[in-house]
């Protein structure tokens, strides 16, 4: 399972069109900050306890929300610390990279700028995630 937290209706969309050209939509869900913060919940009722995420992919460039909360819940967590979390951003601010790196998230992607490059970024970061890194075992199961 792939989780994006704190995207917008639209960025949603397009990654679900992206998600189901590679014939993974089923993998993907949609949730906001404030789900997220609540791992409990998160974890066995929208999920229906069925394991882990395999890859948490957090907007960084939403105003509304602070990413560094949820960054922070994740990775103070014991069992989700292990988790990989992408950060995606249209910021090219050096400072907000190496937050989110000491922060301990894995990767940060520059948002593309269109829908033919959303699809490469997303296979390529899906490929890497899903078949050539290795996760801990109770993600693969998930």
């Amino acid at each position: 399972m792939i989780v994006l937290i704190s995207f917008s209706e639209l960025e949603c969309s397009l990654f679900g069109k992206a998600a189901h050209e590679m014939d993974i939509a089923h993998h993907i869900r949609y949730i906001e900050p404030e789900d997220a913060m609540d791992i409990k919940a998160l974890h066995t009722s929208q999920y229906g306890g069925k394991g882990f995420p395999k890859v948490l992919i957090l907007n960084l460039d939403d105003t509304a929300n602070d990413w560094r909360d949820v960054l922070s819940t994740f990775k103070a967590h014991e069992d989700w610390q292990k988790i990989p979390v992408m950060g995606f951003s249209f910021l090219t601010d050096t400072g907000i990279v190496e937050e989110f790196y000491r922060l301990r998230g894995a990767s940060v992607i520059r948002k593309p700028q269109t829908y033919a490059e959303l699809l490469i970024i997303t296979k390529n970061a899906m490929r890497y995630w899903l078949n050539v890194a290795t996760l801990p075992d109770e993600f693969l199961v998930s």
